[in-house]
């Protein structure tokens, strides 16, 4: 079976005016059957004339009204929607020739409907040759195609038609007006122009203009514009939108105003608009329309990330500040004003970053960030620094930074700092107590020595002690020999005394002996612990 071509299709679609039209039918249809004339009629509303909108005969007289009221034929294709043959295609016809009937018609022996959605807009008359012999029913839903298609162009040419013929009209009328027209005009071609949509209202709400822009953004995908902008308006913005409106009637036309709309295709928008009146038309209203629905999505989530970072920031139990490349401060957390003691209103975008640094040291730490010996290039490994607080303490702490960078390009310094006074006290009460305790194990380990010494000098001491008093009762009486023995008894005397001074020491105190070097010094540590027992004695 055959089939119309595409590019038969296309022809035919694409034809600028009825004569063409004509003229690609004939020529599409001949490569079928041969033909000798075609012709286009366009029937009346009433269905009693036919007009003659286009033929290849150029005898025939275009643009002519033939009545067609008794012309049974035609009639049956108009009221049928069926082909009609004549002879010598159709032997049971009474008619050779269509022309025969009526000297007005075009000739044609095949009459064709041209319909769209079962209404039929005219015929399609063919004068074809005898020589074709028989039309076989594959040609004649060849050609009932070929009418279809045709009626859709000839829609189309009309449409375009009608629309040039009103746009004639138009530009005759403002051409009239002279300066009026050049001024309207320019106004008429910005409105239409402009990219951002653009609406014409009524003070009832009444769309009676809209541009391309307002129609791309309010109707796509082929949907209507509604006849009120109000129908656009959700629910949860009715009242809002009737106080706008309201406020129209009082002279009140906000510059930015946000409002949601529903859109015929289902998706929510918001739109921004600009409102004032029409110049020289003063009942109407002038919205321009911008759809920010992606902008606003945009904001609320740029929003709720930076609130999310300043409860991080915030949450922080170390300081963070951050500068810009002139030092100003741009972020103060709050463990950063509890560390400095100042308020975070009190500094961001007032203070500089230099301000809490001792002299030369925040240049010190920008040469660091830019150098690649301390972590890399624009970062800072932890370093001990010191700040300077609002009473003016310089507070120890330990410094990271980096250098935010867009690209190559230096944006921000950021810095994280970490109290260390607690961590410093901590260290020096440890130190305390490490010392403390290594000296009182030195005390301990002498307080045994002292003892074990005690212990073991006392017998040697015992035996030197009697054999003295021994030595001076034996030499009583020789003086020379008795004064050597009372010697060795009064030594060993004191000596006692020592050894009993040393079994009571558990703390010392040392004395320069022979230079540079310290040793015990007996008779003062002796007489600590005894002051000691003596504070202790009443507590007992």
């Amino acid at each position: 079976m055959k089939e119309l071509s595409v590019e038969s299709v296309f022809e035919i679609l694409t034809s600028r005016s009825v004569s063409d039209l004509t003229k690609v039918t004939h020529n599409v249809i001949s490569r079928y059957i041969p033909l000798k004339q075609t012709s286009i009629g366009i029937f009346s509303p009433a269905g009693d004339r036919l007009l003659i909108a286009g033929s290849t005969d150029e005898k025939v007289e275009t643009a002519s009204l033939v009545s067609i009221s008794n012309n049974f034929d035609i009639l049956k294709v108009l009221h049928q929607r069926e082909p009609v043959l004549l002879k010598p295609f159709n032997p049971s016809s009474s008619l050779e020739n269509l022309n025969e009937f009526d000297r007005e018609l075009p000739s044609g022996n095949m009459m064709f409907p041209m319909e769209i959605e079962s209404t039929v807009l005219g015929t399609l008359i063919l004068y074809a040759s005898a020589q074709s012999n028989e039309v076989d029913e594959e040609k004649i839903e060849l050609i009932g195609d070929v009418a279809i298609t045709a009626s859709h162009a000839l829609v189309g040419i009309h449409e375009r038609d009608s629309y040039k013929v009103e746009h004639d009209r138009l530009k005759i009328e403002l051409e009239s007006m002279g300066d009026d027209y050049i001024e309207s005009k320019f106004y008429f071609d910005l409105f239409m122009n402009n990219p951002d949509g653009m609406l014409v209202l009524d003070f009832d709400g009444k769309i009676t203009s809209a541009n391309p822009a307002a129609e791309a953004l309010l109707c796509k995908d082929g949907n209507p514009l509604p006849e009120y902008f109000s129908e656009l308006i959700e629910e949860d913005e009715k009242e809002k939108y009737l106080e706008l409106m309201d406020g129209f009637k009082r002279g009140i036309y906000p510059r930015e105003y946000e409002i949601g709309v529903l859109l015929p295709t289902g998706k929510r928008s918001i739109l921004s608009v600009s409102i004032s009146l029409v110049p020289r038309l003063r009942s109407c209203i002038l919205l321009t329309l911008r759809d920010v629905t992606e902008q606003r999505i945009m904001e609320r989530q740029l929003a709720e990330s930076k609130n999310f970072l300043e409860k991080i920031v915030n949450s922080s139990v170390d300081a963070i500040m951050a500068a810009d490349l002139n030092g100003t401060i741009i972020l103060f957390n709050e463990a950063a004003s509890r560390l400095t003691g100042w308020d975070i209103e009190e500094v961001v975008g007032v203070k500089n970053v230099r301000d809490f640094y001792p002299h030369g040291q925040a240049r010190e730490i920008m040469k660091k960030l830019r150098s690649e010996e301390y972590g890399g290039k624009g970062r800072l490994e932890p370093q001990k620094i010191y700040l300077i607080s609002k009473r003016g303490e310089n507070i120890p702490a330990l410094l990271s930074a980096a250098i935010i960078y867009d690209e190559d390009r230096e944006l921000y310094t950021c810095g994280i700092f970490s109290d260390l006074r607690e961590k410093i006290r901590s260290e020096e009460k440890i130190s305390f107590i490490l010392e403390k305790l290594e000296q009182s194990e030195r005390q301990a380990e002498l307080a045994e020595l002292a003892g074990a010494m005690s212990h073991e000098l006392n017998q040697p001491l015992t035996s030197i002690f009697g054999c003295a008093e021994l030595l001076m009762r034996r030499l009583s009486g020789d003086k020379s020999y008795e004064r050597y023995a009372k010697i060795i008894l009064d030594e060993a005397l004191r000596m006692s005394d020592i050894i009993k001074k040393i079994g009571k020491i558990t703390k010392f105190e040392t004395q320069t002996y022979m230079g540079k070097s310290r040793i015990v010094d007996i008779e003062k540590s002796a007489k600590q612990d005894a002051n000691e027992s003596d504070r202790k004695e009443p507590q007992k």
